[in-house]
């Protein structure tokens, strides 16, 4: 049986343990609507990652069309844009050390 934590920013938390692809357990049950903009910002952030893995593109030009394409609602919850691109930066550096073994 695995186990898996979720926490966004500290908001709220939920411990869920499955089985293979099977909830067996669950705490914490929500009795809130689920925030749709607060899961946009987390795609928009993946999408980042993803890029920063695949592309040779800027910082800026990954996180600048990132942004062209997300909501008002998501642009609004994104961290600053100076953040974000360190995250970005940070996800290159990451990358090139796994793929290249280059010493941290």
């Amino acid at each position: 049986m695995g186990g898996m934590a979720v926490d966004l920013r500290g908001k709220w938390k939920a411990r869920i343990h499955n089985k293979d692809t099977e909830i067996v357990k669950r705490t914490s049950e929500y009795t809130h609507a689920p925030d749709e903009q607060a899961v946009s910002c987390c795609e928009t952030k993946l999408g980042i990652k993803r890029k920063a893995r695949e592309s040779q593109d800027s910082a800026h030009h990954i996180v600048g069309e990132s942004l062209q394409t997300a909501s008002e609602g998501t642009a609004a919850k994104l961290p600053k844009l100076d953040s974000l691109k360190r995250q970005y930066n940070a996800n290159v550096l990451v990358y090139l050390q796994r793929q290249y073994s280059l010493p941290l």
